[in-house]
């Protein structure tokens, strides 16, 4: 059980009503209190309305009907009835069956700054897997590490990126209080690709890898991924963003079907020189996942629900050079791990990322254990600029 504080509470916990979503009403409430509660963060950027309905459907592909994961969606009403939080309680199948464990996850989580609504959320979220014989609760996970994942700790302050968590600064003590702790941190690089120090640093280490590649590896050879062969290559991205990733803490297996729907949003919102494959001698071990940071146009849309959103997104991309990239995913199969390839994949990500005349890569997430991965940000002098905390609690 959670060892949650008491603590005192403007709205009295008697006066909190959380329910599952029942009707069409409650469903538009659940996908609308993001706006209500973060309108006035000058940071935050809404996310798509279509793609934030389409991860609570059963048919996502993340769900796949309730054979690789489940989730019921909660919302809680003031005496007024009064929308004031939510929370989704989630049991992802093919996460606990892949690390041998029954752990339950909570995401989409919003509430007002009040203990007693957080409280209340919580329990429910927490009852529900209980029920369902999870041992804990993890989270937030909005649904799954692939998609909005953890809890904006800090650098509140800074630029909110695609597919990134950014939440009100009052969210960690609301967790915290309940009896949630950490469980590990995630961390956020920003990058700046025009800096001439780092430029002038790199092409110093251009030239000595390029000498180690043809030394050591001189069959590894890195291409951009073919669109016209666009369902083979998303079976080759999921293969190797999996085995990149298996060993990882928190790992849950992405299937292909969810790769595809994502690749089908962002098909036309990408650049496939920045989604790079590192092959061995013809077969795939590594690869890149670029794209350019969306929120800087999504930020700037008129229409946000349906297919006017998705149209003025594609119209406003293809009118507009958008100055940031962010790196979704860049790894080496772990069945075929190559330092060679994962150096070399780097330095290409980094050339054509100034070859478009990008100002900065925002690097994220990158859990605080990965050493791998953070060592040769930190060796050019790179810190985070946000983290990310994913909490834990018995059940």
């Amino acid at each position: 059980m959670s060892q949650r504080e008491s603590t005192s509470a403007p709205t009295g916990a008697a006066a909190i009503r959380v329910q599952p979503l029942r009707s069409p009403a409650d469903r538009a409430a659940f996908l609308a209190l993001p706006r209500l509660i973060r309108r006035g963060d000058p940071v935050w950027v809404e996310p798509l309305r279509f793609d934030q309905s389409r991860l609570l459907s059963p048919s996502h592909p993340f769900y796949e009907h309730g054979r690789a994961a489940e989730a019921r969606f909660f919302l809680a009403r003031d005496s007024s009835g009064r929308p004031v939080g939510r929370v989704a309680a989630i049991v992802n199948h093919l996460h606990n069956q892949h690390a041998g464990v029954r752990e339950g996850f909570f995401g989409f989580f919003d509430a007002i700054d009040d203990q007693a609504t957080a409280n209340a959320l919580l329990d429910t979220a927490a009852a529900w897997l209980r029920e369902r014989g999870m041992t804990a609760l993890l989270g937030p996970a909005s649904p799954s590490h692939n998609y909005e994942y953890g809890l904006l700790i800090d650098g509140f302050d800074q630029p909110h990126r695609f597919l990134l968590a950014h939440n009100p600064a009052y969210y960690p003590a609301l967790l915290e209080r309940w009896g949630l702790r950490k469980a590990r941190d995630l961390y956020a690089f920003a990058i700046k690709v025009d800096d001439p120090t780092l430029r002038a640093e790199i092409a110093r280490d251009g030239a000595r890898i390029r000498a180690l590649s043809q030394a050591r590896s001189p069959e590894i050879q890195v291409r951009s991924a073919d669109l016209k062969r666009f369902a083979q290559e998303v079976r080759v991205a999921v293969d190797l963003v999996n085995r990149s990733l298996a060993g990882n803490w928190g790992y849950s297996p992405m299937t292909e079907g969810e790769l595809r729907e994502m690749a089908r949003t962002l098909r036309y919102l990408v650049d496939p020189h920045l989604l790079l494959i590192a092959e061995r001698a013809g077969e795939p071990i590594a690869v890149a996942l670029i794209i350019p940071d969306l929120n800087l146009l999504l930020r700037k849309l008129r229409f946000r629900s349906g297919l006017p959103g998705v149209l003025e997104l594609v119209l406003r991309f293809k009118l507009t050079h958008v100055p940031v990239a962010r790196a979704v995913a860049l790894g080496v199969a772990q069945d075929r791990a190559s330092a060679t390839a994962g150096i070399v994949l780097m330095h290409q990500v980094y050339e054509r990322l100034v070859e478009r005349n990008f100002q900065e890569l925002d690097a994220s997430w990158i859990l605080e254990d990965n050493h791998q991965m953070l060592l040769p940000l930190k060796r050019f002098g790179l810190e985070p600029n946000r983290t990310y905390r994913i909490y834990q609690a018995e059940l």
